[in-house]
């Protein structure tokens, strides 16, 4: 085999472990961004909520002073 050959088949062979190791990067990256989404999904439901009872407690609290007065 020629210089050039072998050459070429390093190149050749670097360039596919480069397509590899960029997929394989991808592919984790997109099951943390998964993850990240799932875990925000779950926070702002959980914020919904207790805003939801904090106003509840807040309205309750309001009407009972203005039924005392």
């Amino acid at each position: 085999m020629s210089d050039a050959v072998v050459i070429s088949l390093i190149t050749g062979i670097v360039t596919l472990i480069g397509i590899g190791l960029t997929g394989y990067v991808n592919i984790k990256l997109g099951r943390i961004h998964k993850q990240l989404n799932s875990r925000m999904d779950e926070l702002l439901i959980a914020a919904k909520l207790a805003g939801n009872a904090q106003g509840r407690k807040e309205l309750k609290e309001e009407q009972t002073k203005t039924h005392k007065k």
